[in-house]
């Protein structure tokens, strides 16, 4: 009995040592069969051209390319700095010729010697070399490739914008420089500055001050900013500061500042009072009504007691006459006696 026991102890180290030279042989094998049967990681094309391809699984930029040439694709430039664009997809046509065609007019790219002009390259013309951007290069560029009995075009849009500003914006100057107001009566400014292409770090302001402090908003001053970019993406703001119900408080010099983070500029306006103006107070008009109220008092006390004059002279008059005609009868009466 100790015999088997002592063969079966044998026997199970001699599996597990086995077992255990059958793993540690057998691991870099299988794990190189698994990775040849795995699918391979997609890898982008090394002519690839900002393209929106669709990228799913194994990259094929020609997949449904005659379909996907429909799009317009987009390029931006900066300009000043040199731009390449390509036809789109062009790597997927064989023994073709390209005619370029911008805002659909064909472009004249004759050789020159011109370090500045547009120039064709690559095998089948489908490339347009840009060696420093002009505003006046963008735009929609159409490229028609063709071999004599098939014909393709792509389109390509180009923009070009202006580079980033470094430098403090620019003003013009404040619309009307000078006013001259009366009390009461209204004022309007409008500032107008440039601040060129706008970095991620420029942080573009216009504000106005006055005796050092902001102008803000309130019941009588109101602020009205604006701004626009242009087509080559400069920025162009406008405030207008518009003051109702002038008071002596409200003259004297406004600035208005554009300020960015490389400088600031600024440009003032005079607000200056014109003493020929009627000024008419507050509360004036009520106060007149109730002046023309007592006076249209006194004049109907005045009215009361002249008729109260009349009707007493007219009386005493009245009572006159008839005392005289009284003495005048009996006066008549008396004289036939006297004649007897």
């Amino acid at each position: 009995m100790r015999s088997l026991q002592m063969y079966c102890a044998k026997t199970s180290r001699g599996v597990l040592m086995c077992a255990w030279l059958f793993l540690w042989a057998g691991t870099p094998c299988l794990s190189a069969a698994v990775l040849d049967n795995a699918a391979p990681s997609p890898v982008p094309p090394a002519d690839y051209h900002n393209y929106d391809y669709d990228y799913y699984g194994d990259y094929n930029a020609c997949l449904n390319w005659q379909t996907n040439i429909q799009e317009i694709y987009l390029e931006r430039a900066t300009v000043g700095e040199p731009m390449t664009i390509r036809c789109p997809f062009s790597e997927c046509w064989d023994g073709y010729s390209t005619t370029w065609y911008r805002n659909g007019v064909q472009l004249k790219l004759n050789p020159t010697t011109d370090v500045d002009d547009v120039t064709q390259s690559g095998d089948a013309g489908e490339q347009l070399q840009f060696p420093r951007v002009l505003q006046e290069d963008a735009g929609a560029y159409t490229c028609q490739m063709t071999n004599g009995t098939h014909t393709f075009v792509g389109n390509v849009q180009l923009d070009a914008t202006n580079p980033y500003s470094t430098t403090p914006p620019s003003m013009e100057p404040v619309d009307p420089p000078k006013l001259q107001r009366g009390v009461g009566e209204n004022a309007t400014f409008v500032c107008r500055a440039s601040y060129g292409v706008i970095g991620p770090a420029t942080f573009p302001q216009l504000y106005w001050i006055k005796n050092n402090t902001f102008v803000k908003n309130s019941n009588r001053v109101v602020l009205r900013p604006s701004s626009r970019t242009d087509s080559a993406g400069s920025l162009h703001m406008n405030v207008s500061l518009s003051i109702h119900h002038l008071l002596d408080e409200d003259f004297g010099q406004y600035t208005c500042i554009a300020h960015t983070t490389f400088g600031w500029t600024a440009q003032n306006a005079t607000l200056e009072k014109d003493e020929s103006v009627l000024v008419i107070e507050r509360g004036f008009f009520e106060k007149a009504r109730k002046d023309v109220a007592g006076i249209t008092v006194l004049w109907l006390l005045s009215i009361v007691v002249l008729i109260s004059i009349a009707a007493m002279v007219t009386l005493a008059v009245g009572i006159h006459i008839h005392q005289r005609d009284d003495r005048k009868a009996l006066h008549k009466e008396e004289k036939p006696q006297d004649a007897v």
